[in-house]
């Protein structure tokens, strides 16, 4: 694994343990940041997993606040089957 991918991997799995943990709605760039790793045709299958666990993470802490907003994720993904998993998999 390249360093820069391994660096954001772990990034990823810190903020989704820490999006359990903490609520982080005060914070729309941690849901954002994770939603567009996990988006991104460019990044790796683990980073993308990462991005996925990170999102769910962030979800689990508030979830009045990003349930609606994956819901409409998942609908909106209905033509990409990879992101759909990977949302559904949050």
């Amino acid at each position: 694994m390249r360093s820069a991918a391994g660096a954001q991997r772990l990034a990823l799995l810190c903020l989704g343990e820490i999006g359990r943990r903490v609520d982080l709605s005060s914070l729309p760039a941690a849901a954002q940041a994770t939603s567009s790793a996990l988006a991104s045709p460019s990044a790796s299958e683990e980073v993308r997993s990462a991005a996925s666990h990170a999102l769910g993470g962030i979800t689990v802490g508030n979830l009045g606040a990003y349930m609606p907003n994956l819901v409409g994720q998942i609908a909106a993904a209905s033509g990409q089957p990879k992101l759909q998993y990977l949302l559904l998999q949050v």
